[in-house]
Parts: C-alpha cells; structure tokens; sequence
C-alpha cells in the first residue's frame, strides 16, 4: 500500500477508553496477583480505526470525546499515535479497559467499562468539533462512526450526524451494535458493517446459512436504502450483501493469536481503500486482508502493515 491520493476520512469514536493489557501467571480468586508492567494504549472503534489507517499510511481526521484525568492521559496516548486528532471535552471522566493474558492457559480476559453519560452540552461540543473536521473537506469523503455509544446519546443521533455529513458530500460508514445498528440503517449509512452476532440481534433470529445471513442483511440495508451491508464472519470472511447482488469472500486460513482490533482494522482497511478510489468489491477484499492481519496479532494490539500487504495479495 504505497502512498496514494485520497479523499478525506473522519472518525468518530464517542465512547473511547484507555486499554489497559497486562499479563499474569494464573487467576486465582481472593489472592493477590503479580501483574507484568502494563501497556496503555488509546481504544474505541473510532480511534482505532484512524490507527490502522495511519499504520496502513493514510490520513484521517479522529474526533473523539475525553474527560478527567484518564482524558488527560488519552490525548496524549492519541498524540503519540500521530493520528490528527480533535479531542471533545465532556464532564465526565474517560473509561479505562482492563485486557488480562494469563501466560499459563494463553487466554485473554478482557473488562469493559461502560463510560461517561453525555450531557446535552458534551453533544453540543461534539458537533461543533465535528463541524470544524468537516471545514473544507473535499467531497466524497467519508465519516467513519464506531464503537459503542454512551449513555446520552439521543434515538436521532445517526439521523443528525447522516444529515451533516451528506451536506458537505461525507459519506457514512457506522460500525455498531444492537438498537444503533438499526438506527444507522434508517439513517442511510452508505455501508453498514455488523458481525453475524449483531446481525442475528437485528433478525432476532440464528442466521445459519448464506440465504439466512443474506436476507437479513438485505432486510436491513432496505430500512433506509444503504449502499452495502458488510457482514464479518471470524473465520467464515465477510458475506458482502449490496441491492444487486451478494458475495462470500473467504478469508485465507490464519494461525488465530487474538481477534481483538479485528472488526476495527477491517473498518480502516475497507474506508481506506474507497478514499483512495477503489470500487466496494475491492475494498472489501483490501478490508478483509486487514481484519485478518489483526487475528495474527498478540493482545490488544491492531494490523501490521506487511501483514496486511501480504494477505492482500492472496486474497486477490
């Protein structure tokens, strides 16, 4: 992925975290663990998306909230990524993530903290901030939203944030779960990325085949007429689902580190390309290469960019 041209992208995480990845020899209840030194790195979607295209050698505008002393820490985590990045100042204090490798078993235990509530007020400062990435943007270029949303957040916010890109020619691409899936559907995302677990929450139904996955997908870019549906599916590739036509592109078979950051590079790999003007086909094979690149990976840690070159060309 040599340097190219390509069209503005936006990111916008608004629920980020510290992550926090630490190793132990065994867990033990009640008993007092010796942990190995800690790694900090910035995480949520949003963030981790503009990581990997930095990695991938793209550029992109990060707008993302932060608070507290923890939001302190997280400017400075993102600083030194060399992301360009807007950070959104809310009251309430920026949540950390707890990653555990346990070296005697190889597994990893990961704890979630649920976040800041936003206040009308954080939101109102979320839009300006993103009004100021948007400033002289040239069109066709691309908002990514990701992660998963706060409490705070309204019904409409997909609705608002869908309006305001599309009228300064930013096109949308929401990678998120549950009631926010559905609402990022209704909103006319341009692409809609679940895995097969948040499609079947959206069904309310197991999806256990092709014509399953498919139909429901197709269910979901008609609720406001999105371009593609991108359906993740670990192992299996990706089920590519547009209003013509639906394509399985396996993934070529991996030794399986972790999958964490796998969704995310995926997200970054697949943007990336259509900002330096590849059709949706092909982005997807070059997004595909990155979320499998990430499962290589040990921990938290997202894609390498030799990695993702070299499952590129056997993906093809």
């Amino acid at each position: 992925m040599n340097a190219q041209p390509q069209k503005p992208i936006v990111t916008l995480t608004l629920n980020p975290a510290i992550d926090l990845t630490t190793t132990v020899d065994g867990l033990v209840a009640q008993r007092k663990l010796r942990c190995d030194s800690p790694t900090r790195e910035p995480g949520g979607g949003g963030l981790n998306v503009s990581r990997v295209i930095r990695e991938l050698g793209g550029e992109s505008t990060a707008v993302y909230t932060c608070g507290g002393v923890t939001g302190h820490l997280l400017r400075n985590l993102v600083e030194g990524c060399s992301v360009t990045h807007i950070p959104v100042e809310i009251m309430g204090e920026t949540r950390e993530n707890i990653a555990v490798n346990v070296r005697a078993t190889g597994a990893l235990y990961r704890f979630v903290m649920p976040g800041p509530t936003l206040t009308p007020d954080d939101l109102a400062r979320v839009g300006s901030s993103l009004r100021e990435a948007f400033a002289g943007r040239a069109s066709e270029g691309f908002l990514v939203v990701s992660g998963s949303l706060p409490d705070g957040v309204p019904e409409d916010v997909f609705m608002t944030i869908a309006h305001a890109a599309k009228a300064v020619g930013l096109r949308v691409i929401a990678d998120v779960s549950g009631v926010w899936l559905q609402r990022a559907a209704e909103a006319g995302a341009t692409l809609l990325k679940p895995n097969q677990h948040e499609l079947e929450q959206f069904a309310g139904r197991a999806l256990e085949n092709d014509a399953a996955l498919g139909d429901a997908a197709e269910s979901l870019r008609a609720l406001g007429g999105s371009e593609a549906v991108l359906v993740s599916l670990g192992g299996g590739g990706v089920l590519f689902v547009t209003a013509k036509s639906r394509e399985r592109v396996l993934a070529p078979t991996v030794r399986v580190v972790s999958t964490v950051g796998a969704g995310d590079s995926m997200v970054a790999g697949v943007v990336l390309a259509l900002a330096r003007g590849c059709d949706m086909s092909r982005a997807v094979r070059l997004g595909l290469a990155a979320g499998t690149a990430a499962c290589i990976t040990s921990g938290t840690a997202l894609c390498r960019r030799a990695d993702v070159e070299r499952i590129a060309a056997i993906i093809g």
